[in-house]
């Protein structure tokens, strides 16, 4: 059976502090975009 979807709390994302942020390992991300369009 499927659990209906809920808005999640901040506490509950389990999300890293800043400074464990600044401190982690990185990993360098380019991103090249060419002829992006919307779709309307």
């Amino acid at each position: 059976m499927l659990k209906a979807m809920r808005k999640l709390k901040i506490t509950e994302l389990n999300r890293i502090s800043t400074e464990e942020f600044k401190t982690a390992e990185k990993l360098p991300l380019i991103v090249v975009l060419d002829h992006v369009r919307s779709l309307y």
